[in-house]
């Protein structure tokens, strides 16, 4: 091999496995990240498999009542991204639109948190009959 062509395939080499190490760290990263969202591992895979089947059933029996705030949160978030979009701009109407998404984002984690709730009842009498 010519010394240019053989500089040339180390150079290549050097920057495949620099631009591996980038990527590598930025998924290690992320995964840091999203420990730390669930509570640093806590989080619902951690859960007792028969917990988890429990709380799926009934968030899917639940399906219509959390239809309506799923609803509204969409809505919301059409009407932010319009309101980003809008030409002029209107900062305070775009501000009032992040607060209607906080507010449905809220009023959907509440109404899936109270089925969750009822699901981790059920699951801990089942739990307390069988000791």
């Amino acid at each position: 091999m010519r010394p240019v062509l053989r500089v040339l395939f180390w150079i290549g080499v050097a920057a495949s496995l620099l631009l591996n190490a980038v990527a590598v760290g930025a998924w290690l990263r992320l995964a840091d990240l999203r420990d730390m969202a669930n509570g640093g591992g806590a989080g619902f895979a951690d859960l007792p498999r028969e917990t988890r089947a429990e709380v799926r059933a009934a968030l899917e029996e639940n399906r219509a009542a959390l239809a309506a705030p799923l609803r509204r949160l969409g809505e919301a978030r059409a009407a932010m991204y319009a309101a980003a979009a809008a030409r002029p701009f209107d900062r305070a109407a775009l501000e009032a639109a992040m607060g209607a998404v906080r507010d449905a984002t809220a009023e959907l984690q509440a109404a899936a948190h109270g089925v969750m709730a009822d699901a981790f009842a059920a699951a801990a009498g089942a739990d307390q009959a069988a000791d």
